[in-house]
């Protein structure tokens, strides 16, 4: 689409939106024609004036922009034109500027381009206003952005979104996924960040009710200590697995007949293997 291909003064823009009072969007009566023709005018503006927003601190626009155009503007200027941090920051300017609240879906959209696009500054901002406005991702865009962080090495920033996480499930009544945290833990053992594993493993999935570990979760964490030799951690979670109704698999047996041997602990590992 070519609509914004010229260079269009904002002077004849706002003129043009003005003389078009049919685009001002405020119900859902308004047809998807004059919303698209808004959508446009406020696209065009944003990649002609990327610097400042403050054209849109107008009655006009206050009055026409509502959530879903916001969206066709966020997901036009990022998914369309590949400009996220365009997107980001007239998503930023229209909720602080125009207090507008935002759709769920804005913010899984942008979530997910921010984190694609190594932008995970901004995308932190998007989580803490989608926390504060009382959404909350999915598991799917949970993982996707908890790993993202984790593979920008961002390891403090992941936990602490997954440990908001968890907090508001608390409150819900649910749970969050043991598909995302056990893909976290994974990639703190290869990182060779065991102690990070078993510190956030310890302190946060087995105190918080909404992180319900699996037997998975467990043999991540014990792999990790067993590969550098802290066996003896590793029977301590081996210990307590059934009380988190947790049962050893042959992956859990194993791990801990390696570890042992690692050690030199050949008799404990043979009277192990025999139980």
């Amino acid at each position: 689409m070519l609509f914004w291909a010229q260079r269009v003064p904002i002077s004849k823009v706002f003129s043009t939106a003005l003389l078009h009072g049919h685009a001002r969007i405020e119900s859902s009566h308004s047809s998807p024609a004059s919303t698209l023709w808004f959508i446009k005018v406020v696209c065009t503006l944003c990649i002609h004036h990327p610097q400042s927003l403050n054209f849109f601190d107008t009655d006009y626009f206050r009055e026409s922009l509502n959530p879903f155009v916001a969206f066709g503007v966020v997901y036009h200027i990022n998914n369309r034109l590949n400009n996220p941090d365009l997107a980001f920051s007239f998503f930023r300017y229209s909720r602080l500027s125009c207090n507008l609240l935002h759709l769920e879906s804005t913010f899984n959209l942008l979530l997910r381009s921010l984190c694609r696009m190594g932008l995970h500054d901004s995308a932190k901002v998007v989580f803490e206003y989608m926390k504060a406005d009382g959404f909350w991702p999915n598991s799917a865009v949970l993982d996707h952005v908890v790993s993202s962080f984790g593979n920008a090495g961002k390891f403090r920033v992941a936990e602490e979104i997954l440990i908001a996480q968890a907090e508001i499930c608390n409150e819900k009544g649910e749970t969050v996924s043991s598909f995302v945290y056990n893909k976290f833990l994974c990639m703190l053992i290869n990182r060779n960040r065991v102690d990070e594993a078993v510190l956030f493993f310890r302190g946060h999935i087995l105190r918080l009710g909404s992180f319900c570990p699996d037997t998975h979760s467990f043999n991540i964490v014990m792999k990790g200590l067993c590969r550098v030799g802290k066996v003896a951690t590793a029977f301590e979670l081996f210990d307590v697995m059934r009380s988190f109704s947790c049962h050893p698999d042959l992956v859990t047996y194993n791990t801990l007949i390696n570890g042992l041997c690692r050690v030199g602990q050949m008799d404990r590992a043979e009277e192990l293997l025999r139980s």
